[in-house]
């Protein structure tokens, strides 16, 4: 059995509406923020990585999930210094945000 890891590369939702978006969430696109998201889902046996609807991103996330140390997995005070800086908040809550 495997695990789906859907919306790993998801910041939040969006907050605006000033330019075109490729995917219904706003996506992580800092070079190394999206590294070290790659490399933890990666990380965990059992689990695969789904990419982001966002087609841009493809080729960096297949470049990470590719190459050397792509299984390591990052250290949690790099996670939550991701999750600060970016500003990562929950796209799904059980509730309100469960209607897209």
């Amino acid at each position: 059995m495997a695990v789906q890891t859907i919306k790993s590369l998801a910041r939040r939702r969006w907050t605006d509406d000033t330019s075109p978006h490729f995917s219904w969430y706003e996506p992580v696109e800092d070079g190394a923020s999206l590294a070290r998201a790659v490399r933890w889902v990666l990380s965990r046996p059992g689990v695969f990585l789904n990419s982001s609807s966002d087609a841009r991103l493809l080729r960096s996330t297949l470049e990470v999930a590719g190459g050397p140390g792509s299984t390591e997995r990052p250290a949690v005070a790099d996670m939550e210094a991701d999750v600060a800086a970016l500003g990562i908040r929950p796209i799904f809550d059980g509730g309100a945000l469960e209607r897209i």
